[in-house]
């Protein structure tokens, strides 16, 4: 009876978006989204027998990797309660995030399935956890004779747009830089895992309003920029639980206790955060640092200290390969761990652990990390997995 409430729900839910076509939609282990097509006719039985894809799209999008299930076909599955957004510049399309499905049960080692299973602890402790990523990408033009054209068009026609794609997915800035065919951006943050959902969505979003220009958008590119903003709320998302304004630093003890373990367990992090071997950084001043501060540029973890509602911590270390939700589910595990053994918080600018050089150090360092492991391997697969996308980009 629950999985045909569940079923009715998801249906009335997609039914009650006008929209014809509707986008299922998963992403790599690179963060990049793969999505299948389903026209409204035929929504009802997508979400009773869900929609096939290989499963080497939610892996990587080229062979390499050894597995029980590599070469399989999954099933992906709409998200009950998740995010249902309407395609900014294409009101027939709406975006639907789904998970996969393999020998009859999910795919648990599938990203979003790993960072949902750390929210659900951080939540046993009676924290709810508000996010958001701010992302870089460079523009291209698909034809080298094209003038370039004025950034500014762009951050208009997307805000333009913007309202039409949900009511909670709100734009907050985009940024040009100095270089030409450079920006970045960020969103309101949200609760949950539609932090990283909506880091996706944004992703495609940028993309469909670039292309409206005849430009490509790449969040592949260095110098590298993927910012994990995030803060801890009640169970409730009402009370701010971060914040302590008689507290030296303006921070609660268990906001204190969550950055000190996610500096301890930083040279792990730094697998998903530079996920591959030409994203490592190859000049010193950009190299991984394991040391926090106030407002800083140059420290791998970042506080930003704004009063009630506004104060949030920033992993600054990470990359457009990086995968969202493997970030925010390591950056959990850690928090976690900080919070539960009462860890410390160093003075700000001192170094901690030695931090990775290379990926394969990286890998290693999160091999050696217990409370990582035991928060990722469990799930079936998930380390093949992740090995086998070492030699990749």
């Amino acid at each position: 009876m629950a999985d045909f409430q569940s079923f009715l729900s998801v249906v009335e839910r997609l039914k009650s978006v006008d929209a014809d076509l509707f986008l299922f939609e998963v992403c790599d282990f690179f963060g990049r989204p793969q999505t299948v097509c389903v026209s409204r006719s035929k929504l009802e039985e997508a979400v009773e027998d869900g929609v096939e894809l290989p499963v080497r799209a939610v892996v990587k999008e080229n062979g390499g990797i050894s597995s029980e299930f590599f070469d399989k076909i999954c099933t992906l599955r709409a998200d009950p309660t998740g995010a249902i957004l309407r395609h900014p510049f294409h009101r027939s399309m709406a975006y639907v995030l789904a998970e996969p499905y393999i020998h009859g049960g999910p795919m648990t080692s599938y990203s979003r399935c790993v960072a949902r299973k750390q929210l659900s602890r951080l939540a046993e402790l009676g924290f709810t956890l508000k996010s958001s990523f701010r992302l870089g990408f460079s523009l291209k033009a698909r034809k080298d004779d094209f003038e370039r054209f004025n950034r500014e068009v762009l951050i208009k026609q997307f805000f333009d747009f913007s309202d039409r794609i949900g009511k909670d997915f709100e734009v907050e800035s985009l940024h040009a830089g100095t270089a030409a065919d450079r920006m970045d951006g960020t969103y309101k943050a949200v609760p949950g895992i539609k932090g990283a959902d909506y880091a996706q969505y944004f992703k495609t979003f940028i993309r469909e309003a670039a292309g409206t220009f005849l430009y490509d958008v790449s969040f592949l590119e260095n110098p590298y920029l993927l910012y994990f903003r995030h803060s801890l709320w009640d169970a409730n998302g009402k009370k701010d639980l971060t914040t302590d304004p008689d507290s030296p630093l303006g921070l609660s003890e268990a906001a204190q206790h969550w950055m000190a373990g996610i500096l301890e367990h930083m040279p792990a992090i730094t697998r998903f955060t530079f996920p591959t071997t030409s994203c490592w950084p190859a000049s010193e001043p950009l190299a991984p640092n394991n040391r926090w501060h106030k407002d800083s540029t140059g420290s791998s973890l970042r506080l930003r200290v704004g009063g009630e509602g506004q104060t949030f911590v920033e992993t600054r270390q990470g990359t457009g390969r990086c995968n969202p939700y493997l970030l925010m589910a390591a950056v959990v595990a850690a928090g976690i761990d900080g919070i539960e053994k009462k860890l410390p918080l160093p003075e700000a600018g001192t170094d901690g652990k030695e931090m990775p050089s290379s990926v394969d150090k990286a890998t290693e360092a999160f091999k050696a990390d217990e409370v990582l492991m035991a928060a990722f391997v469990p799930e079936k697969d998930f380390l093949d997995l992740m090995e086998g996308t070492l030699s990749y980009m």
